[in-house]
């Protein structure tokens, strides 16, 4: 027999259904209005379980999905550039490029960069999108390119990336594990160490976090601090 709120087969020894819980069996002392409306209480449930199943993997089939790759501006990066594009091919995702312009204090209107500290204005932002823009797409190598975006920000890095990670609702963040190069602390190769925006970041994102190296990467720190060294 078939179970009238699911129609899920139901064994002759069985008293109730195996997938929606209906018994089966009606008590002989059960008015036959309390029957009735059990049943349709018991099917309107069932209804409303599979409506919200149905929707969920919807949303599940149609979610875009984005991966968010955070880059420092130097060859670092470059690595992990690599796997969040295969990344984004693979889950036919959004790809957003993300560069944190560090300020020393979030309200303060004033952005590190290369020449210094300057005031953030919509020109440096502009230019920097831009040169992502350029940098990362000569990268692809005339290869398919994932739907990219190009976002900065200034402020802490790991706080604006986390933030950025919660708004944008993304899927997985991709980073390498330091920068080469590190004002304070300097780079030491024989001593290496996971930087503290990858460690922040690993820490506090609402969603996984790759953090991505290689040994070509190590292979290239050396060759850049030997001919440091020999200059």
């Amino acid at each position: 027999m078939n179970c009238p709120i699911c129609n899920n087969t139901i064994n002759e020894n069985e008293t109730f259904c195996r997938k929606c819980a209906w018994s089966i069996l009606r008590a002989d002392n059960e008015p036959e209005q309390d029957y009735e409306e059990r049943f349709k209480i018991a099917k309107k449930n069932w209804e409303r379980l599979i409506a919200c199943e149905c929707e969920a993997r919807y949303r599940h089939l149609h979610k875009e999905h984005k991966i968010l790759f955070c880059t420092d501006l130097y060859a670092s990066s470059d690595y992990a550039f690599k796997a969040a594009v295969d990344l984004a091919r693979e889950c036919d995702a959004e790809l957003i490029i993300y560069h944190v312009l560090e300020s020393r204090h979030r309200y303060s209107g004033q952005i590190i960069t290369a020449d210094g500290e300057t005031w953030a204005s919509k020109e440096v932002f502009d230019k920097l999108r831009t040169s992502l823009q350029k940098y990362y797409s000569a990268k692809l190598e005339n290869q398919p390119a994932p739907k990219m975006r190009v976002e900065a920000r200034s402020g802490i890095p790991w706080i604006e990336i986390v933030r950025m990670a919660r708004k944008e609702k993304v899927d997985m963040i991709v980073m390498g594990p330091y920068s080469i190069r590190d004002p304070k602390n300097g780079f030491d190769l024989e001593k290496p160490r996971l930087g503290e925006t990858a460690k922040q970041v690993s820490l506090r994102a609402p969603c996984p976090v790759a953090i991505v190296t290689s040994p070509d990467q190590r292979l290239s720190l050396e060759q850049q601090t030997s001919a440091g060294e020999e200059k």
